[in-house]
């Protein structure tokens, strides 16, 4: 597919990730990969990781340990993580809940959880499965997922990044993926991401979610 200029919108605080330079950025850097996708696809690749961090971690987690997903570069360079983990109720006759979380922040992955590597062939199964079922598409080049998932978050945190204002949060939303957001705080900028509802039922796969 050929790469095609499209019109950016900027201004306001909240944003629709379809309004922002995201999708033309990520269009221009994959190529380095030697991939090209129209930035108007390229939503495709977002909604499919989301939505695979999310299916795997339903099959994966453990009502006796933290579980998370990781995403990290080939050096080992941590990116994002997403973490599912379940709070017993005190009264035992009463189901627990479990909690489901997206950080940029290395620092906020529990030290005892059980991780998975987004290089894992078993989170790779998934996320294959995720690009059909949403988009019916498929990668062409297994061995480049890799990279592209580590440039998916890359784009999405730079953006952030550079349209940070001193004073103001800036938030961004895929809709029905997640909301992710940028505040400077005492001079320090402060990234969160959050999984949208729907998926939080999905890793559970019922309402017992915080």
């Amino acid at each position: 597919m050929n790469i095609y200029t499209i019109n950016l919108i900027y201004g306001g605080k909240n944003m629709n990730f379809n309004e922002t330079s995201i999708s033309a950025k990520f269009s221009q850097d994959i190529t380095n990969l030697g991939v090209d996708i129209q930035p108007q696809y390229t939503h495709y690749l977002f909604d499919s990781l989301f939505m695979a961090v999310s299916d795997f971690l339903g099959i994966v987690k453990s009502r006796e340990v933290k579980t998370a997903l990781v995403i990290a570069d080939l050096k080992g360079n941590f990116r994002f993580a997403a973490q599912v983990g379940y709070h017993p109720n005190e009264n035992e006759e009463i189901p627990g809940n479990w909690s489901f979380e997206f950080t940029f922040d290395e620092t906020d992955v529990a030290k005892d959880v059980k991780t998975y590597n987004a290089t894992d062939t078993q989170f790779l199964r998934v996320l294959a499965t995720s690009a059909k079922d949403l988009h019916n598409f498929r990668y062409a080049s297994p061995e480049l997922v890799p990279d592209v998932l580590v440039l998916i978050i890359d784009t999405l945190k730079s953006w952030l990044d550079l349209n940070a204002v001193d004073g103001e949060e800036k938030t961004i939303e895929l809709p029905g993926f997640f909301t992710a957001s940028v505040a400077i705080e005492n001079g320090e900028k402060i990234f969160s991401i959050t999984p949208d509802g729907n998926l939080k039922r999905l890793v559970k796969g019922d309402s017992e979610l915080e």
